[in-house]
């Protein structure tokens, strides 16, 4: 059974790592609002997600070649996200025949449904204790066995960290000292961050006023992050990685999603600030860049942190030099975010 969920989660990942290679083409028009990277960069977190869906005619695996578009169709294997638990009483679940077109993508080619799990295509399947995928040979059976269990003590791990670090970020609460609404002042930090999953708080470093036009401007971006749920994003993103740690793809998606999200909320922050307001915002996000917050996890959002300069570059000169978006660029935006729903989440015919 390991070696099967193993194959089908390499398979999504394969499937992850063309969306995100897609999403990284878009990132490269300079003209595309980050809100919209970032929402695409939730959608290659999905289809990394995803171990089915339906297929199309116009799935963007119709045209990648048969390296991505082979696929186990509905006649031959059915799986539901919520199955009662198998007993020795009932050995295995029948699931109704679907007309929905809902496959599982097999771009490695090494297994087919076992035999035990097909009835046939008017019959119910049967989803059996012992795996619902067989291997051709033994060899690629032993093979996918030994590295299933080397994914799972690396997933296992990946998790244990996730955890610990999200206990490390809370530790600065211990310290806090409350201000007002949900921002604090903590010793603990030294740029401001948003601690917190479902009650996010503000923790402001000592010598930042909150009432300055700096810190004004500092709470406004944080507020940003807490409105759109974006620890809880990250978090969701974080615990997805932790099941593709094998692939390189995925944490170049988690960095690269991080830094977009950053530039998006920056962008939101200034966009009706004047060009000496825009001056003042860039300062703090240099003030804080060149702190030493190395000893805090990286785990919640800082406003700015110690970053390449190249990249603290990049959000200072988007601060600094705005894109402007007209209704026409915010309805292409719309349809972007469409097609790339309707190409990146759905299987090949």
């Amino acid at each position: 059974m390991l070696a099967s969920i193993f194959y089908i989660l390499l398979n999504m990942s394969i499937a992850g790592t063309v969306c995100i290679t897609a999403v990284l083409l878009l990132r490269k028009f300079r003209k595309l609002p980050r809100r919209l990277i970032c929402g695409l960069w939730g959608l290659a977190l999905v289809r990394l997600m995803l171990p089915f869906t339906v297929s199309v005619p116009f799935s963007l695996f119709n045209f990648t070649g048969n390296f991505v578009k082979q696929v186990f169709y509905t006649e031959q294997w059915r799986f539901l996200p919520l199955l009662p638990a198998i007993t020795e009483s009932r050995p295995f679940i029948e699931l109704p025949q679907s007309t929905m077109p809902v496959s599982c993508m097999n771009a490695i080619g090494f297994a087919y449904p076992s035999a035990a799990n097909f009835v046939g295509a008017a019959q119910p399947v049967r989803i059996t204790p012992g795996g619902f995928l067989t291997f051709h040979t033994t060899v690629q059976k032993d093979i996918f066995t030994a590295f299933a269990w080397i994914w799972l003590i690396g997933a296992i791990l990946a998790l244990a960290a996730l955890i610990w670090l999200y206990r490390q970020s809370r530790q600065p609460l211990k310290a806090a000292k409350y201000l007002r609404g949900n921002v604090y002042r903590s010793p603990a930090v030294d740029s401001p961050v948003l601690v917190g999953l479902f009650r996010p708080k503000i923790l402001l470093p000592l010598g930042l006023d909150p009432d300055s036009e700096a810190g004004q401007m500092v709470i406004a971006h944080e507020q940003i992050h807490r409105r759109r749920r974006d620890n809880l994003f990250r978090l969701a993103a974080m615990v997805i990685i932790c099941f593709h740690w094998f692939n390189p793809f995925a944490w170049v998606l988690l960095r690269l999603l991080l830094r977009d999200t950053e530039q998006a909320v920056d962008s939101a922050v200034t966009r009706r600030y004047s060009a000496v307001q825009r001056k003042t915002y860039a300062a703090a996000m240099l003030r804080f860049a060149i702190q030493p917050n190395i000893r805090y996890p990286a785990f919640v959002h800082h406003f700015s942190r110690r970053n390449k300069k190249s990249q603290l570059s990049r959000r200072i000169t988007a601060v600094l030099y705005p894109q402007r978006f007209s209704s026409v660029g915010l309805l292409f935006s719309v349809l972007i975010f469409t097609a790339a729903t309707l190409l990146l989440l759905t299987n090949p015919i």
